[in-house]
């Protein structure tokens, strides 16, 4: 890049926007762009607002072309090209080709935080009675539309029986009725379709409250 071409650039902004709103991008003799770490963001666009810039050549045949004086260009980090090249207003200086590098996201280590912080914020928590338990919990987070509960009976040598199975719009259900024993209650948050967090816990019903036992396995 010689100066002509840096000192027009830097008359103008660039950035890098998801459908997660404004993400990392370095640029200094060529782009570095950073991969949000949430599996879940998509739709990525290089933006750059420059009054110079007529259009921007990036994989497709067809550039892209400024509106307005913004150029905005897709990227997806499962296909990223080698360069792209910045074509300048009235040949102002030459088209540039700037280099593209890329950091991805530690997307298992990722996943794993964010499940255990929505495990923390659903807050599960049983109650428990002379044959009842009831369950509460909380929205792990704004998306989730629905929850499903179930509850299976743990018999010896690890047999297990369902014993319900139904899906809420509450974040409360009293389950009565039941024998002594063990149960495992499960909720699982959904955002429509899709699984947001699954919190487990296993608790023994005894035949008389002061002997009541709670064993907790946490979200798996």
């Amino acid at each position: 890049m010689d100066k002509c071409q840096a000192k027009l650039l830097k008359e103008g902004t660039i950035g890098f926007v998801s459908s997660g709103g404004e993400e990392r991008v370095v640029f200094d003799e060529g782009f570095t762009f950073f991969e949000n770490e949430d599996s879940a963001i998509g739709d990525y666009r290089l933006v750059i607002r420059n009054p110079h810039v007529r259009a921007v050549q990036y994989l497709e045949e067809e550039a892209y072309e400024a509106l307005n004086g913004v150029t905005s260009v897709p990227f997806d980090f499962a296909k990223v090209g080698e360069e792209l090249v910045i074509y300048f207003v009235d040949d102002e200086a030459a088209p540039v080709a700037l280099s593209i590098k890329v950091v991805l996201a530690d997307k298992e280590g990722a996943e794993a935080k964010v499940k255990a912080k929505y495990q923390k914020k659903a807050a599960l928590e049983i109650a428990t009675g002379i044959n009842l338990l009831n369950v509460f919990w909380k929205k792990a987070n704004e998306t989730v539309t629905k929850s499903v509960v179930k509850v299976e009976y743990i018999a010896k040598k690890g047999v297990r029986y369902p014993v319900l199975e139904k899906e809420m719009e509450a974040y409360y259900l009293s389950i009565p009725d039941l024998a002594f024993g063990t149960y495992e209650v499960s909720v699982e948050e959904f955002a429509d379709l899709r699984s947001v967090v699954l919190v487990k816990e296993t608790i023994t019903l005894a035949n008389h409250p002061s002997e009541i036992k709670k064993a907790i396995k946490k979200g798996k």
